[in-house]
């Protein structure tokens, strides 16, 4: 079960959809400040880029923004990091690409990943 420090500062900070949409990077970022002992997850959730928190202790998702999908979700985890410009994650092949002018996903990209059957 979730830790309850947890649900009680997603449900505080990001308490709908529409206050959770598009706002990952910076919930997770907070989030961490608040709670350091958790870890970065980067990937794919329903199709899209997107980054969450992980419990290792309890083998745990905490994501600050799981209100913005349709439940029940599926991870793919790329990096256990914020990737970087051009930066290549060799686990997993994904290539992080910082392009300006996407704007239907703000600016960020990943190629070689994810795998087929999912478009981002």
């Amino acid at each position: 079960m979730i830790n309850k420090k947890y649900t009680e500062w997603i449900d505080e900070k990001y308490p709908t959809p529409e206050k959770a949409k598009n706002k990952c990077n910076e919930a997770v970022r907070k989030m961490l400040c608040y709670f350091p002992e958790l870890e970065i997850r980067v990937g794919w959730c329903e199709g899209i880029y997107h980054c969450w928190l992980f419990d290792c202790d309890k083998q745990m998702i905490i994501d600050p923004t799981f209100r913005q999908f349709k439940h029940p979700l599926n991870y793919i985890v790329i990096a256990d990091r914020f990737l970087e410009k051009d930066e290549i994650e060799l686990s997993t092949g994904a290539i992080f690409l910082k392009d300006e002018d996407c704007i239907e996903c703000g600016g960020n990209k990943v190629i070689g990943y994810p795998p087929d059957g999912y478009e981002d």
